[in-house]
């Protein structure tokens, strides 16, 4: 390369022709590496990237990006388009819980309506509309339905528990001969032929109480049904301590 007068050879000097630096600059280093926003080697910037025109911010970008791709699929759904269905499992548990909440309800209701039965109508027996007690011949009583053993002994030691911390005196004895004479064991007993009958305060349950001496010597704790065993044994045991001094003084009916 030869430079005369600031003036530069052109490599095809054989033709005879040369060229000024400033309408040729020189050619970038072929091995340099080109700027990554150049589509290729040797090429001009697009001109989105051109000096004076500013960019989009990324996030922009970003978005088009994502509608760009929706509209080429359109069958991709977004999730926020269909959103999520509750879990089957999850709704049938509730469900199944909402069942048996039902249930325990129902079994609920239909003790307490047995309970309330239990409590206004003795084994056999039969009312009025008015609530009197329709009385039968002694040949006509039925027949009594003993409970187990283990289940009057229960009765009866508890019903000791109760006496005791009310300061009734009885012993287990002295209840278990009284109460196998009275009603067999029979829980349900209402005697529907005697004097009691007729005048409408039968005797109800283990110990043959009639209703105004139940509700008079009640013994506080015990629940409110004469038939109940535990209630109808201790409110007995608490009018023999006051009329006889103890249900073991009791040999005969009382």
């Amino acid at each position: 390369m030869a430079i005369v007068r600031n003036r530069q050879v052109c490599p095809n000097l054989e033709r005879g022709a040369s060229h000024d630096r400033e309408h040729h600059p020189p050619q970038a280093h072929p091995r340099r590496r080109p700027d990554r926003r150049h589509r290729g080697r040797g090429r001009l910037p697009h001109p989105r990237h051109r000096p004076g025109r500013p960019e989009r911010l990324p996030h922009r970008r970003a978005r088009r990006g994502a509608d760009h791709r929706h509209r080429l699929h359109p069958h991709r759904h977004h999730r926020h388009h269909h959103p999520a269905k509750p879990h089957t499992a999850d709704t049938k548990t509730a469900d199944t819980k909402t069942a048996d909440t039902k249930t325990a309800d129902s079994k609920t209701a239909e003790d307490t309506a047995s309970s309330a039965d239990v409590g206004t109508v003795g084994r056999g027996a039969h009312y009025t509309d008015d609530g009197t007690l329709v009385t039968i011949d002694r040949t006509d009583q039925p027949s009594p339905e003993p409970a187990s053993q283990d289940d009057i002994e229960d009765w009866i030691n508890e019903a000791l528990d109760v006496m005791k911390k009310n300061d009734i005196p009885g012993t287990y004895d002295g209840i278990y001969s009284n109460l196998m004479r009275e009603s067999s064991g029979d829980p349900l007993t209402i005697n529907m032929w005697d004097t009691n009958a007729h005048e409408n305060i039968p005797s109800k349950g283990l110990l043959q109480v009639i209703d105004p001496t139940f509700e008079q010597y009640h013994v506080d704790g015990t629940s409110e049904n004469i038939y109940d065993p535990v209630a109808n044994i201790a409110a007995a045991c608490n009018y023999a301590a006051d009329r006889y001094g103890s249900m073991d003084n009791v040999n005969s009916a009382y």
